[in-house]
């Protein structure tokens, strides 16, 4: 991995996350954030270290208005990545299916 990581990077992290918050990657991602605490507060934590960070922020993906609004942050998404110790295969293959990168076969035909 190349440091700092760059605004950049986190914007292209956030923007491969589902465009409904409906389907079903919608609903396990938030799921999973819930349920698994992923809320980013440790990363966050660290972009005061510029040698780690670009960004003194996390880019936000955000779904809804108002009473309905839910968000997910580069910051909550690369503690699922990094912050979990060892990855393992199951939770490697959550997360490549949070961004897009493997589906659950229900789109085939």
């Amino acid at each position: 991995m190349h440091y700092p990581i760059t605004r950049a990077t986190e914007a292209w992290l956030v923007s491969r996350l589902p465009e409904e918050v409906d389907g079903p990657r919608g609903h396990l991602l938030h799921a999973a954030v819930k349920d698994l605490g992923f809320n980013g507060k440790a990363v966050d934590a660290s972009r005061r270290r510029k040698d780690l960070y670009e960004s003194a922020t996390p880019a936000v993906r955000t779904w809804g208005k108002w009473l309905s609004k839910k968000t997910v942050s580069s910051s909550q998404i690369i503690q699922m990545v990094i912050a979990v110790g060892h990855l393992q295969p199951a939770h490697a293959k959550m997360v490549a299916f949070f961004l897009g990168f493997a589906d659950d076969g229900c789109s085939r035909k």
